[in-house]
């Protein structure tokens, strides 16, 4: 979905639902209309284009994009577009939605398994670089991965694996090469970080662990931490 959603007005946010399906009697497409009578001489040509619509934020426009997909177009009482959703596979249900935000960005919300439930939120900025995405499941955030510097790459990833309400796992990439090198977890839900690692070589495996008691381990732990605890002294494969 494009950027081009983005308006310097600040509409009230949506609510985005993927259960509406394509109304045809809503659609002035789908309604014959007689044939435009041809302009007068003193009639300027311009007169005969249609302005968007307006007068309501139930204003709707059905279009078709360029890959064939229906979209259905919202607009304000001003004629901005407050909203856009589309229907990719055809079957009468809204699969992805955009909304301009308050600061000229652009959320992008979609439902990627067609099940009818929305499964990422996208946040784009102005400049149309995606800043966040939101991971959800069954209606709840589960994991959030962010862009911190704007370099274009995801460099933090906070997830929430037993979907208390709180995160409970964070990886980082410090040094910004693409790759998540610091992790960290909180492993008995008091909402602090408890256990910690790092992949100082970027194979993918921890190279330093430490708990919250103050004991950090190498490669080759001895005694190996409480947990995780495997045959090599702890789990040290990140991916």
């Amino acid at each position: 979905m494009s950027d081009s959603t983005a308006t310097n007005t600040t509409p009230a946010q949506p609510t985005i639902s993927p259960d509406r399906p394509y109304d045809e009697s809503t659609d002035p497409a789908a309604t014959p209309t007689p044939a435009a009578q041809p302009a007068s001489a003193a009639e300027p040509a311009a007169a005969q284009q249609q302005p968007a619509p307006v007068g309501g934020e139930d204003n709707v426009s059905y279009t078709t994009d360029s890959a064939g997909n229906d979209v259905a177009v919202h607009y304000d009482e001003a004629g901005n577009v407050t909203l856009m959703e589309a229907d990719t596979n055809a079957d009468g249900l809204v699969d992805i939605a955009a909304a301009p935000t308050a600061d000229g960005g652009v959320e992008i919300i979609s439902d990627t398994d067609y099940d009818g439930e929305v499964d990422t939120i996208a946040h784009v900025d102005e400049a149309g670089n995606t800043t966040q995405i939101d991971m959800v499941d069954d209606g709840q955030i589960v994991a959030t991965a962010v862009d911190y510097d704007g370099n274009g790459q995801i460099d933090t990833l906070v997830a929430d694996t037993d979907r208390d309400g709180r995160a409970d796992g964070i990886a980082v990439d410090t040094d910004g090469d693409g790759t998540f090198d610091s992790y960290g977890a909180d492993t008995d839900g008091d909402g602090q970080l408890d256990t910690y690692g790092v992949d100082y070589d970027g194979d993918g495996q921890i190279d330093s662990y430490s708990d919250d008691s103050g004991n950090t381990y190498g490669e080759d732990p001895s005694p190996s931490p409480e947990g995780p605890d495997t045959s090599g002294g702890y789990d040290d494969t990140i991916v």
